[in-house]
């Protein structure tokens, strides 16, 4: 048995054109697997550049998000802030009303005498 011989193989039964046909076949194969491999590859690269890309929009939409939650807290005091000015501006406006009314009603006393 030589080297080149594999298990129940003798100089015999080996074709070259049986061989040159095995190893084109092999070549079509790796063309289709490289194909394949390119798409594969070209694929992982485009999802890698949306989950760049996703990364960013999300980065971005958590930074308004925050400048969003502090302009709401902005607001909400200042719209407590103004609710009480305006609850002490309507109490103020209610004892000055009660003032004049008293003021006149005692004017008004005054000048019956």
């Amino acid at each position: 048995m030589g080297a080149m011989d594999g298990p129940n193989m003798n100089n015999e039964d080996v074709s070259f054109t049986d061989l040159r046909g095995q190893i084109s076949k092999f070549k079509s194969l790796q063309i289709k697997h490289n194909e394949l491999l390119d798409t594969k590859k070209t694929d992982l690269q485009q999802k890698k550049d949306l989950v760049d890309k996703l990364a960013r929009e999300i980065d971005q939409l958590e930074g308004d998000l925050s400048a969003m939650e502090q302009r709401k807290l902005d607001l909400d005091r200042t719209i407590q802030e103004a609710d009480k000015a305006y609850s002490r501006i309507v109490g103020s406006t209610q004892t000055l009303a009660s003032v004049i009314d008293s003021e006149m009603t005692r004017c008004q006393d005054t000048k019956l005498m």
